[in-house]
């Protein structure tokens, strides 16, 4: 699916910066990108973040400073009484750049470029955060230099590949989103080279040259992704036993899948659930 252009417009406003708090029913389905970059802290809710080719599962405490024009989308799994909230700040690359003593923020905007995820985020940034709306314009912007100080003082990771390419995305069309959509219903249920092949109406060989190219992996490694993080939602959410998720999400022999989440999570589903549930 091709990610629509978000218009800013930082020029017609009288800050170098947006920030705002943004509460909604739910995360709607908006995949888009825009020049400035951004960081988002999600406050409440919960779903899926699709950063460039990176899919994972979002919560509360999730913090992602994003890169120029890559783009992303944070879903909700569902709407709620509750409601979501993110904090956002969004501003131009050239915002850093204005001055020789910037420099030190230089590594820290290209590694954007695809995305970080701040894992523990420090309890000093996100209270610089919270707090921006309360200054006027000109501490305001002195605070938000100092937020990303801290921001970049403290463990991250990149979330997208550096092979994913927003210039493919360009190029594709419909039939991408009409493949996604046939993915999601039939995931579970299981999907092969061959249904996938000919719901596309393509050969085997040729459709699997496309998939790769278009998503930079192989349709089995972008089902695992959806798979593994459609489990991890159940670890978190449920006290359900961890075999009758995996066979429930579409996984046919239980040591395939501890080894496919292994690779992914870097941990295996039981360390997974003790850390981000803890008794």
């Amino acid at each position: 699916m091709k990610p629509e252009y978000e218009n800013i417009s930082l020029k017609e406003k009288e800050n170098s910066f947006n920030f705002f708090r943004l509460s909604e029913p739910y995360f709607r389905s908006y995949w888009h990108f825009h020049p400035e970059m951004e960081l988002t802290y999600i406050m409440k809710g919960e779903g899926m973040r699709y950063v460039g080719d990176s899919i994972e599962t979002f919560g509360p405490g999730d913090l992602v400073l994003l890169g120029k024009n890559i783009p992303h989308n944070w879903e909700s799994f569902q709407q709620t009484s509750t409601g979501v909230e993110a904090l956002v700040i969004q501003f131009p690359e050239k915002i850093l750049e204005q001055y020789s003593e910037f420099a030190y923020f230089s590594s820290f905007t290209q590694e954007a470029k695809w995305g970080l995820h701040f894992k523990l985020p420090g309890s000093k940034a996100l209270e610089l955060m919270e707090a921006l709306p309360g200054y006027d314009n000109t501490l305001r912007l002195i605070k938000f230099w100092e937020l990303l100080y801290e921001l970049k003082a403290l463990d991250h990771r990149k979330l997208s590949s550096t092979n994913f390419d927003l210039q493919k995305l360009y190029k594709r069309e419909s039939r991408i989103n009409s493949l996604k959509n046939f993915i999601d219903v039939n995931i579970c249920a299981g999907i092969n080279i061959s249904s996938a092949a000919a719901h596309m109406q393509m050969t085997e060989s040729y459709f699997c040259r496309w998939f790769k190219k278009n998503t930079g992996n192989t349709l089995v490694q972008y089902i695992n992704k959806l798979k593994v993080e459609m489990v991890c939602r159940e670890l978190i959410y449920t006290d359900r036993n961890i075999s009758e998720i995996a066979y429930d999400k579409g996984f046919e022999n239980i040591s395939h899948f501890n080894r496919v989440f292994k690779e992914l999570k870097q941990m295996s589903p039981r360390e997974y659930r003790g850390i981000i549930v803890p008794q």
